[in-house]
C-alpha cells in the first residue's frame, strides 16, 4: 500500500489505535450507537416505482443524502476546540479549502488516505456533537437566505449571540467553545461566526413559534 510520506506516522498512529479499539468490545458498542442513532444508518432503501416499468429492473435508491455527515464547517471549528483542549491530534486537511475533497486536492494527498488518517478525530469530532441536543423543525421550503429557514437561522443566531454585548445567556464554564480559536465563536458563546455581530428582528419569533408548534403536534 503506498502512502504519502506526510501521512506515515499518522497512519502508523491510526494502525495502532484501530487494532486496539477493534479489540474493544465498548468500541463497538459506542460505534454502532453513533451509525444508528446520529447517523442515520442503515440507510433507508427507496423503490423508484415511477422508474420501473412492467418489463423494467427493479430500481432501488440508497439514500444516503439523508445520512447526516457533518458539515465540514462546524466540524472544523469543533475540532479545532477538541485540539485545543488536548482531546484529539492535528488533522491537515482542518482549514483547507471548504471541504474534504478539495482539501485533498489543495494538499495533493489522495482522498481515501486522508480521510483513513483522521477518521479517529472526525469519529472523535461526530461524538462531541452528538451529545449536544437539538430541535428539529419541519420547515418545508427551499433553503436559501431569503427563505422561512434562512431567516430563523439568521435571526436565531443573532439574538442568542453575547459577542460585544451584554451576556443574558453565558455558556457553561465546561463548554468547548472556551478553547476555540475563533474569536467569533468565544465572544458569541455559539458555534457560530456569521449573524453573531447582527441585530435580531423580534417578529421572527412569532414564525419560529408557529414552526415549533408544527413540529410538536405532526
Amino acid at each position: 500500500m503506498f502512502v504519502p510520506e506526510v501521512l506515515v506516522g499518522a497512519v502508523t498512529e491510526l494502525e495502532h489505535a484501530m487494532n486496539d479499539a477493534f479489540a474493544d468490545p465498548a468500541f463497538w458498542r459506542e460505534y454502532h450507537d453513533v451509525l444508528h442513532d446520529y447517523v442515520g444508518r442503515p440507510s433507508p432503501v427507496y423503490r423508484a416505482e415511477r422508474l420501473a416499468g412492467p418489463n423494467a429492473a427493479t430500481l432501488l435508491f440508497k439514500r444516503e443524502d439523508l445520512n447526516h455527515t457533518g458539515a465540514h464547517k462546524i466540524n472544523n471549528t469543533v475540532g479545532q476546540a477538541l485540539l485545543a483542549r488536548g482531546d484529539v491530534s492535528q488533522c491537515v486537511s482542518w482549514g483547507v479549502k471548504g471541504d474534504a475533497g478539495k482539501a485533498s486536492l489543495a494538499l495533493n494527498i489522495n482522498r481515501d488516505a486522508l480521510a483513513a488518517a483522521e477518521a479517529r478525530v472526525e469519529l472523535a469530532v461526530t461524538n462531541y456533537l452528538g451529545t449536544m441536543p437539538f430541535l428539529w423543525l419541519d420547515i418545508d421550503d427551499e433553503p436559501g437566505p431569503d427563505s422561512l429557514r434562512g431567516v430563523i437561522e439568521r435571526n436565531a443566531i443573532a439574538l442568542l449571540s453575547n459577542f460585544e454585548r451584554p451576556v443574558v445567556d453565558p455558556p457553561s464554564p465546561g463548554w468547548l467553545g472556551h478553547f476555540s480559536d475563533r474569536p467569533l465563536v468565544r465572544g458569541s458563546g455559539l458555534w457560530n461566526q456569521r449573524h453573531v455581530e447582527e441585530k435580531h428582528d423580534t417578529m421572527f419569533l412569532d414564525d419560529l413559534e408557529k414552526m415549533i408548534e408544527r413540529t410538536r403536534t405532526g
